[in-house]
């Protein structure tokens, strides 16, 4: 799931950056400095989405396994404040990948100042 959404991120803020930008989103001058930065965009692009994923994915399976631990410690009154406290870190989680993603779009679909 973590995966799903930041593979849509990543579809989005491309489209969203060959939206402004054209095809310059993509191509850099035609030279060696060019084919390395267009190389390292091209590597930043896939990275981005991956980080979002691997962060939502650790996070929520981090508080799983907590609640998981005290469930097997004491199953009706201790997992209850972990398990609330889960819910929030959820919401946290969602904030920063909205946040992110809304981060990333926008540096995609800013126009570069000459």
């Amino acid at each position: 799931m973590t995966a799903a959404m930041a593979i849509m991120v990543l579809i989005y803020y491309v489209y969203q950056g060959v939206r402004a930008k054209g095809l310059k989103y993509f191509l850099h001058e035609f030279s060696a400095v060019g084919i390395i930065m267009a190389l390292i965009e091209l590597l930043e692009m896939v990275v981005r989405p991956f980080s979002l994923a691997l962060r939502l994915f650790a996070n929520i399976l981090a508080g799983e396994l907590l609640i998981v631990t005290f469930v097997g410690l004491c199953a009706y009154i201790l997992p209850l404040p972990f398990m609330l406290f889960e819910v929030f870190v959820a919401f946290v989680q969602a904030l920063v990948f909205m946040l992110l993603s809304t981060a990333y779009i926008a540096m995609a679909a800013q126009e570069e100042e000459h």
